[in-house]
Order: structure tokens, then C-alpha cells, then sequence
């Protein structure tokens, strides 16, 4: 009876484990791009979640401008944030600007796709995830950020 008893114990914590799944976080980075940083183009890998893959692409652009602007890409010509750190009081000190730029709904026109050169899949969907290359122009966000008074001509 102990050996049968043992042996449930060791098949169940056996199957439990094996239907354990793994997460794996998502990081953006921004990759080699498509053409050179110095045209004024940077290209960042990205993951997206939503229930359908159109609205997972429209999460994993708005996140790497978020990204881009409140965090900066290390391994890319844009090492620091764009515009600054403390990215809630930055939102809500502008949050007209942000409205606009990223929409009020998600299906509705976005003013952020204007600077999106190119967004493809890279992976299939699945999971509610889905992982994109965004390809943004640097040089046109960087004169609306200026114009509209969010950083310096020089930095943030």
C-alpha cells in the first residue's frame, strides 16, 4: 500500500510538473537596423499583447515609442529617453500631446503611425503576444517632440 501510494505521489508531482509553463519577459531592443542610425532610422523588436493580433501590433508599437521615450535603447544610438525618465509626470504634464500622439481609442487614427516607416510580424500569434520589428524615423519624431515643446533642441 506505501509503495502504491508513493508511486501516485511521485506520477502526480511528475505531471505537475511537466504542465508547468515557462514566461518568458518581454525585453525590446532595438536591432540591427535596416538601414544605417545615422539616416535617421532605428529599428526595435518588440512584444505586443492584445485578444487579436491587430490589436497586439497596435500594443507593441505604442510601447516602443514608449520605450524609445521614457527609456532609451542602450545598445542603439538612442541610449538615453528621448524625453525623460519620470514618465508619469512627463504623460500628464502633456497629456494633451499624448492623446493625440497615440489616440483616444485603439482602432481609431493614431498620430504615432506617421513616424512608422515599417511594423512586421516576426513571429506568429499566439498566446494574446505577438513579436514585431518597428521600424520608426528618428529624425521626424525628434522635430515633432521639439516643435510641440516636449524636449530641447539638444536634448530633454
Amino acid at each position: 500500500m506505501k509503495n502504491y501510494l508513493k508511486i501516485l505521489l511521485a506520477g502526480l508531482i511528475l505531471i505537475t510538473v511537466s504542465a508547468c509553463k515557462t514566461l518568458v519577459a518581454d525585453n525590446p531592443q532595438a536591432i540591427p537596423p535596416l538601414e544605417a542610425e545615422s539616416k535617421g532610422y532605428i529599428t526595435i523588436r518588440t512584444t505586443g499583447t492584445g485578444s487579436k493580433s491587430r490589436r497586439a501590433m497596435i500594443d507593441g508599437e505604442r510601447q516602443a515609442f514608449k520605450d524609445l521615450f521614457f527609456r532609451g535603447y542602450p545598445q542603439a544610438q538612442q541610449k538615453i529617453p528621448m524625453i525623460g525618465v519620470n514618465e508619469v509626470a512627463i504623460m500628464q504634464q502633456h497629456k494633451a500631446y499624448f492623446d493625440q500622439f497615440f489616440g483616444m481609442t485603439e482602432l481609431g487614427p493614431n498620430r504615432y503611425r506617421s513616424f512608422v516607416i515599417s511594423s512586421h510580424p516576426v513571429g506568429k500569434f499566439s498566446n494574446k503576444q505577438l513579436t514585431l520589428d518597428v521600424v520608426i524615423n528618428l529624425r521626424a519624431l525628434r522635430a515633432d517632440l521639439e516643435q510641440n515643446g516636449l524636449i530641447r533642441k539638444f536634448g530633454y
